[in-house]
């Protein structure tokens, strides 16, 4: 990849891998540190998967059985205009009536929690309110994998409980 070239960061050939590592960082954290893009994924990520992976479970079991359908273009119109909307804080609400909203929702939060990022080391003057960053790998995912993901959850979250507790992390909000 020319990126991590010793030439492309006018080095000599014989250049350790620890200077390039350098090099790239020093190129890299500037584009990372200063484009609004994280934080909008990261703020969509959290508005849209309010219950996480363990609270979307408890719904899909809770009755009626939770439709699994994948959406058309327009349910997705319509959960965008609601979560948009002054309705989102009742359509919030942890309730069955409000199954199909909160599964739409955490399937468009597993969209931002999968996408891409292309960031480049020389940003063009006309990308500088993202820094040049651009957001791609946007694709839908699908409903049909959110028994699959409620799956992993718990494997994971099986896997971590075996961890000593000095070694777990803390997950801090906004940190």
């Amino acid at each position: 990849m020319q990126a991590w070239s010793r030439e492309n960061f006018s080095l000599p050939a014989d250049a350790p891998l620890t200077t390039i590592k350098s090099y790239f960082l020093n190129a890299l954290l500037p584009q990372i540190l200063h484009t609004p893009v994280l934080d909008h994924i990261s703020t969509l990520q959290r508005s849209l998967d309010p219950l996480d992976c363990e609270g979307l479970a408890k719904l899909v079991e809770m009755p009626p059985s939770a439709d699994l359908t994948q959406p058309t273009m327009e349910d997705w119109v319509s959960f965008v205009d609601t979560f948009l909307s002054s309705k989102h804080q009742k359509h919030s609400s942890f309730s069955p009536s409000n199954h199909r909203y909160h599964i739409l929702s955490y399937v468009l939060s597993a969209t931002f929690k999968d996408c891409s990022l292309i960031i480049p080391f020389n940003p063009y003057p006309a990308d500088s309110a993202n820094n040049g960053v651009k957001v791609i790998d946007l694709d839908i995912k699908s409903v049909e994998r959110i028994s699959g993901w409620l799956k992993l959850d718990e494997k994971i979250v099986k896997e971590y409980a075996k961890l000593e507790t000095g070694i777990r992390k803390i997950c801090v909000e906004g940190a």
